[in-house]
C-alpha cells in the first residue's frame, strides 16, 4: 500500500506521475494517449474517493491501469490528504484525514499528457437546516460526497436535495444562510466548494387570505374578510368594477354594475396571490322602463308591437317579463291587444306602458289611408262652392281667356 501525507504547506507543487501495473492492459495494444478516471464510488463516512482510472491507446483499446499521484493545489489547515492504491481489482483511493465537512482541489497530470488535466475538486457537503419558527422538527443534517472537475461543486454534484417544508399561511421561500435572508441564498444549484459545510434557515413569506360572498347585488354592501398571520390593518381592497366604492375601513364594497367581477386585496411584505374572490352582482330593482314600437309610423288600419325594456337605478339593464306590461293609448278607438295595438284612426297617438307602478310613453303617428296612397295631401277644395260653384268658376275662365284672345287679335289690326 502506498500512502502519501501531504500537509498545507506542501499542497502546491508535487508533479503528477503515471505508471503503469505490469500485466494488466492488452499486449498488441498501441502506446496510451488517453486516460480516463472513471465515476468515483464515494463514502462519506469513510471520507474516501476510489477510482478505477485506465490509459487507452489512439484506437480506444483499453491498455491498463493507471496510477495517478495528484498535486495538491488547496488543502484546508489541520488535514491531510493520502492516496492508497489496490491491485484486485485495480484501483486507487483519495481520502481525507480528518474533517469530514470540507473541500478540497487538487490537480492531476499524465505525465505522457502534452497539457496536464485541469483542476477536479473532492468534496463533502454537509447541510444542516432550521425551520426558521415554523412547527415541527427539522430536517435531518445532509452529508454528501462530490467529486467534479472544476472548481465549483454544488448539491446536485454531489446528488442531494434541498427539503421543501410547509407552514400552514406562509409561502416557503427557499433557503438562506442567514436567518433575516440577508445571507446567501441556497438552491442545489449553489456553488459550495467555498463553505461545503453550511447552516440554512427557512425563508417564509406570510400569505395573504380573502373571502367574499359569492354574489351580491348592485348599490348593497359586500362585506369582505381578510385572513392572514400578522396585521391584516394596512391591507388594501380593490375590485375591477370601476363603479364600485370600497371602504377600507368597514372592509365592504358597494358594487354599481352588474356583472361577475373580481376582489383582490394587497399587503406590503406578504404574498396577496390567494387575496382574490369572484362575485356575481345582481341588477338592483326595477326603476325605470322604456317603451320601443316596432316602427315610429304606420297607416292608418295598421298594427304595431310594443316591447318594454327596464333598468335599475345604476342603468343596469333588468329583465321584464311581457305579460306584466300593460299598454294603453290615449285614443279611444285605438284596440290593445297584449303587446300589440292597432291604430283605426289617423292622427297622432301616445301609447303609454305600464310595469307595476312604474310607466313610460312613447308617440305614433298614423296616417290616413288615402293620404297614404297618393303619397300627399289630396286637392283641397274651397269651403261652400261644391260642384255647381266650381262650374261657375270653370266658366268664368274660360270667358277671360276668350276676351282676352279678342283684344289681342283687335290690337294686332290696327285702327
Amino acid at each position: 500500500m502506498h500512502r502519501t501525507r501531504i500537509g498545507a504547506a506542501i499542497a502546491v507543487g508535487v508533479l503528477a506521475v503515471v505508471m503503469l501495473i505490469p500485466g494488466v492492459g492488452a499486449a498488441a495494444a498501441g502506446p496510451a494517449v488517453r486516460a480516463e478516471m472513471g465515476t468515483p464510488v464515494i463514502d462519506v463516512d469513510a471520507r474516501t474517493w476510489t477510482f478505477t482510472p485506465r490509459l487507452y491507446d489512439a484506437d480506444g483499446v483499453d491498455v491498463g491501469f493507471a496510477l495517478f499521484n495528484p498535486n495538491f493545489l488547496s488543502v484546508p489547515p489541520g488535514t491531510y490528504m493520502y492516496t492508497t492504491m489496490a491491485t484486485s481489482p485495480p484501483t486507487q483511493v483519495f481520502g481525507l484525514s480528518t474533517g469530514a465537512d470540507i473541500a478540497t482541489t487538487y490537480l492531476l497530470s499524465v505525465d505522457f499528457f502534452p497539457h496536464p488535466w485541469p483542476i477536479a475538486t473532492m468534496a463533502i457537503l454537509s447541510a444542516s437546516f432550521d425551520l426558521n419558527g415554523a412547527p415541527g422538527a427539522a430536517p435531518a443534517v445532509q452529508r454528501d460526497g462530490a467529486f467534479v472537475w472544476g472548481t465549483v461543486v454544488t448539491l446536485a454534484d454531489a446528488g442531494a436535495s434541498l427539503p421543501s417544508p410547509t407552514w400552514s399561511g406562509y409561502r416557503f421561500d427557499g433557503w438562506n444562510t442567514a436567518a433575516d435572508g440577508s445571507g446567501l441564498a441556497v438552491t442545489e444549484s449553489t456553488d459550495l466548494a467555498a463553505s461545503p459545510s453550511v447552516a440554512l434557515f427557512a425563508q417564509w413569506i406570510p400569505m395573504l387570505g380573502l373571502a367574499a360572498p359569492g354574489t351580491s347585488t348592485a348599490g348593497e354592501s359586500a362585506a369582505v374578510t381578510l385572513a392572514g398571520p400578522g396585521d391584516l390593518s394596512a391591507a388594501v381592497l380593490s375590485t375591477d368594477d370601476p363603479a364600485a366604492i370600497v371602504d377600507q375601513t368597514t372592509r365592504t364594497i358597494e358594487f354599481r354594475t352588474a356583472g361577475t367581477w373580481t376582489v383582490s386585496a394587497t399587503l406590503d411584505g406578504y404574498d396577496a396571490s390567494t387575496a382574490l374572490a369572484v362575485v356575481d352582482v345582481a341588477a338592483a330593482a326595477l326603476e325605470a322602463i322604456a317603451v320601443v314600437p316596432s316602427a315610429a309610423a304606420v297607416d292608418e288600419g295598421g298594427t304595431l308591437t310594443f316591447a318594454a325594456t327596464g333598468t335599475d337605478r345604476f342603468g343596469n339593464p333588468v329583465s321584464i317579463d311581457p305579460t306584466a306590461v300593460r299598454l294603453t293609448s290615449d285614443v279611444t278607438t285605438d284596440v290593445v291587444q297584449g303587446s300589440s295595438v292597432r291604430f283605426v284612426r289617423a292622427g297622432v297617438h301616445q301609447i303609454t306602458a305600464t310595469v307595476g307602478s312604474i310607466s313610460s310613453a312613447v308617440t305614433v303617428r298614423v296616417t290616413a289611408t288615402a293620404l297614404a296612397a297618393s303619397g300627399g295631401p289630396p286637392p283641397q277644395v274651397p269651403l261652400g262652392l261644391g260642384a255647381g260653384g266650381m262650374l261657375l268658376i270653370a266658366v268664368g275662365v274660360l270667358a277671360i281667356a276668350h276676351r282676352t284672345a279678342e283684344l289681342r287679335a283687335a290690337s294686332k289690326l290696327g285702327p
